[in-house]
């Protein structure tokens, strides 16, 4: 099992992405005891209880100092001294032995043995390797992409040894999170597919128009664009799983691109379609997009980076629903003619099922709807 260990600590560390990320240990020496004082030093404050102290009042007198110091005198004559002259050089006083004491109560050590610098269960039927993550923690790409290398050289690593009845397994909180993301990423893919069946064939259904469903994605699908756009430009990193959840907002997006269509069915003339929505259309995404917004003073970095990508999407999409759907909009009659022509002085709206009629008030012209007219009317 030692071999094997350290035949996997190799493989790993030949990895050029697990190097960069992640430390595999299999053995530990010395460097072990000098970490287990470095981490009572550096945490002695914590693991110190109100008895630990008033005892050390007793320590700092002349009196405690006197015995302390000669207790080390006879420490460091002892066959032993050669060992523990780093804890006595670093805790003269015996501060830390009280924190030992807390750790003894925990009983950690109890079910592992460490046998010639390896560390085993206690039954000796399991050896421990232990990985040290370098990345934090909510970074799931990077963790997906570290599991992925550690799957592969355990395949490899089970091949090699099965015939000595050894198998390598993995398990911790980073195995996890990568697992979590899987299904994340796999559920969101699904819904994401079946809300899209769903809108497709709501909106053809609705319209009856094999272009309608293609109007109505191009302002989402710029939108999106967008904000990937800016968030390339302002973030270092972006979640996938964020980026992923912030296709929810779609069905929000899409009712923009539906107001225009719905709007256009009514009134040909791009310019007017944009003057009656462009109000009520921008104070209705406001609201929305700062609900979003609000998730940007979130602590949570996968929260901000949702709230950005959703407020971005829905700042592009009112944009390019108010400004370049109108203009794709070709509407025919039943006679083939175009809906609304190039004009010069004058203005034409073919017939439909509601007729657009331009009167002159006063030296202007306003727009009025009759839905019994079945011709229309030009104004000069």
């Amino acid at each position: 099992m030692m071999a094997c260990a350290d035949r996997l600590v190799e493989l790993l560390e030949a990895d050029t992405l697990f190097h960069r990320w992640a430390q595999a240990e299999a053995s530990f020496g010395s460097e072990l005891v000098d970490d287990m004082r470095a981490f009572l030093q550096g945490h002695l404050p914590l693991l110190l209880t109100e008895a630990d102290y008033a005892r050390m009042d007793t320590l700092l007198t002349r009196q405690g100092i006197a015995r302390a110091m000669e207790s080390n005198y006879r420490r460091l004559l002892s066959p032993v001294g050669g060992f523990i002259d780093e804890y006595i050089y670093d805790d003269p006083l015996g501060l830390s032995f009280g924190a030992l004491g807390k750790l003894q109560e925990l009983n950690i050590g109890g079910n592992y043995t460490l046998f010639d610098d390896y560390l085993f269960s206690k039954d000796m039927t399991t050896l421990m390797v232990f990985i040290s993550p370098r990345y934090e923690s909510s970074d799931t790409g990077i963790g997906d992409r570290l599991v992925e290398r550690i799957e592969a050289v355990l395949a490899g690593l089970n091949a090699e040894y099965a015939a000595q009845g050894i198998s390598a397994d993995y398990f911790g909180a980073p195995a996890v999170a990568a697992y979590n993301a899987r299904q994340i990423k796999h559920d969101m893919m699904l819904t994401l597919n079946i809300a899209i069946l769903v809108i497709v064939v709501f909106i053809t259904l609705s319209f009856r128009n094999k272009l309608s469903v293609l109007l109505a994605l191009i302002p989402v699908a710029l939108g999106g664009l967008l904000a990937l756009a800016v968030m390339s430009l302002v973030c270092h990193t972006i979640s996938a799983i964020a980026v992923g959840a912030g296709t929810v907002v779609m069905g929000i997006a899409l009712s923009y691109s539906i107001h225009i269509l719905c709007h256009a069915n009514h009134c040909h003339d791009p310019r007017q379609i944009i003057r009656d929505l462009a109000y009520p259309l921008t104070i209705g995404s406001i609201t929305t997009i700062g609900a979003f917004a609000g998730l940007l003073f979130t602590d949570s970095q996968l929260l901000r980076d949702f709230g950005l990508f959703a407020s971005l999407t829905l700042v592009g999409t009112t944009l390019f629903s108010l400004v370049l759907l109108p203009h794709l909009i070709r509407k025919e009659d039943r006679g083939g003619r175009p809906c609304w022509k190039a004009w010069s002085g004058s203005r034409v709206c073919a017939p439909t099922a509601t007729a657009c009629r331009w009167r002159r008030y006063s030296g202007s012209r306003r727009y009025a709807s009759s839905s019994s007219t079945a011709s229309a009317s030009t104004a000069t």
